[in-house]
């Protein structure tokens, strides 16, 4: 997986592997964006099962953005559930 990289913008923003505990905040982000029609339904036990293959940007409000890097074969990988907060 992705080694932690922090931002190069002053805002502290920190992109690195989610935690089984940010499933519910990786959720709510993918739910609240599903009407602008850029997203897929996930329901809440797939992104849970799913916890190990999403990203997360973690701010000084906690996450702020995720994106699922599902692997298609060894050299093809989907970005699935891409997903910025609005400020």
């Amino acid at each position: 997986m992705a080694t932690p990289q922090p931002a190069s913008s002053p805002s502290d923003v920190l992109i690195r592997p989610a935690l089984k505990d940010e499933a519910a905040d990786i959720f709510r982000l993918i739910s609240d964006n599903l009407a602008a029609g850029h997203l897929l339904p996930r329901s809440f036990d797939e992104v849970a099962i799913h916890i190990p293959r999403f990203l997360v940007a973690v701010g000084s409000t906690g996450v702020i953005a995720c994106g699922e890097l599902a692997e298609l074969s060894p050299r093809v990988v989907e970005v699935r559930s891409f997903v910025v907060s609005e400020p």
